[in-house]
C-alpha cells in the first residue's frame, strides 16, 4: 500500500516569471508577474492540479486581463 507521502512523491511545484505585451486599439500593455504550478504524474504524462498567476501590479486598475493569461 502506498502512504500518504508517495502521493507527494509523484507530485512537483514549479514556478515561472513571465512578461506579456500586448498591442490592441493603439494601446501597448505590459503584463509581467509570474506563474505557479503543481504537476501529478499521470501514466507518461503530466496532470495539471493547481495553476497561479500573480501580476505585479496587482494592486493596479487593470481591465480584463483574463484574455491574455
Amino acid at each position: 500500500s502506498r502512504g500518504r507521502g508517495d502521493v507527494y512523491k509523484r507530485q512537483v511545484m514549479l514556478r515561472a516569471n513571465f512578461v506579456i505585451s500586448e498591442f490592441r486599439a493603439g494601446e501597448t500593455r505590459i503584463w509581467s508577474g509570474w506563474t505557479g504550478h503543481r504537476l501529478r504524474r499521470r501514466g507518461e504524462g503530466w496532470e495539471v492540479l493547481v495553476k497561479q498567476v500573480n501580476l505585479i501590479d496587482h494592486d493596479q486598475n487593470i481591465r480584463n486581463p483574463s484574455i491574455i493569461l
